[in-house]
């Protein structure tokens, strides 16, 4: 089978300029495919892409039935073979009779990817021939976790667990911290480490075992980082504090290149730039700005925005005016 793809229209057409209204497959065999890339009707070269075919459910994204990937080489066209001898073609094919499935094919390069407009598919089941060879199976095209995780991979299909694995490498972490105290049976203030919130409800206090009720039992005070209960607990009652709240995930950071900042004052007269190896950026939770490796320069400027003088000085960022500038 041979098909033209258009990335400027989408549409797949034959050798002879005819598009492709539908197609017809017998499972479970095998069908060659060549395809060629043009852009308007003129060949075009797709430098170290892949072409990606897939038989699937109509309107099904992650389904397939079958699915062979091929790569160019400096070329505009590519050979695969569309195996229809899969567990999941076995699987879903009615035992007689034939089943509408959709064709697409996907070519990716570099950055982009064009996917044809599905076409209609017609698989027949042939009859039961036991000297077949046994079904193989298309999850061999899923991405793994690792490839999930870090977008690595535009060729493989994702199953909803490797989407939500994906979704969680970006999401924010629940921090859980613990501080224990004993009652003094004199205090009913105690600091605790880790609060994020005003709310009590993000704090889990247990007393000799027993769980505190939130605001009925206990208070929070989030600007002085402590806890104060309602009634005073016995001395030598165990107590133990649990903060929850969310930590950011940090990508990593390449240590041998900068980051940078800018700002200008209100009236205009003064700019600073301030440049920062991330080598020296503090852990979080401190922020990059508290850093005192920050080589600023400080430029003078006229009303007319040209550099009158410039000065140099190393120190934290958010302390960039008051730096001693040379």
């Amino acid at each position: 089978m041979q098909l033209f793809l258009d990335i400027d229209t989408r549409k797949l057409s034959l050798p002879n300029g005819g598009s492709v209204a539908s197609l017809k497959f017998s499972y479970p065999d095998k069908y060659p495919v060549t395809l060629t890339v043009v852009a308007s009707g003129v060949l075009t070269t797709i430098a170290n892409g892949d072409a990606v075919f897939v038989l699937k459910k109509p309107k099904e994204s992650t389904f397939n039935i079958a699915r062979s990937t091929a790569a160019f080489v400096n070329a505009n066209f590519v050979k695969a073979t569309l195996d229809l001898g899969t567990v999941e073609a076995d699987a879903y094919l009615p035992s007689v009779g034939s089943c509408p499935l959709a064709f697409e094919v996907s070519v990716i390069w570099g950055s982009s990817e064009v996917t044809s407009l599905p076409i209609p598919v017609i698989v027949e089941r042939r009859a039961y021939d036991a000297t077949r060879p046994a079904p193989t199976n298309t999850t061999s095209y899923l991405a793994t976790q690792q490839e999930a995780e870090d977008g690595t991979s535009n060729v493989k299909w994702m199953s909803p667990l490797r989407t939500f694995q994906a979704i969680m490498e970006e999401t924010p972490e629940v921090s859980i911290v613990t501080t224990t105290h004993v009652a003094n049976g004199v205090s009913k203030t105690y600091t605790i480490n880790g609060l994020a919130s005003t709310s009590p409800d993000h704090v889990l206090i247990l007393a000799n075992g027993i769980t505190q009720s939130p605001t009925k039992d206990y208070t929070v005070d989030f600007a002085t980082g402590k806890i104060t209960f309602i009634s005073m607990p016995p001395n030598g009652m165990g107590l133990v504090f649990r903060a929850f709240g969310l930590r950011s995930v940090q990508r990593p950071i390449d240590p041998t290149l900068y980051t940078y900042a800018f700002d200008l004052t209100s009236d205009g007269l003064t700019a600073y730039y301030g440049r920062l190896l991330n080598a020296d950026r503090p852990p979080l939770p401190a922020l990059p700005e508290t850093s005192s490796q920050w080589a600023i320069r400080r430029s003078a400027l006229t009303a007319a925005g040209r550099v009158s003088a410039v000065t140099n000085a190393t120190g934290t960022w958010s302390n960039r005016t008051g730096l001693a500038y040379v």
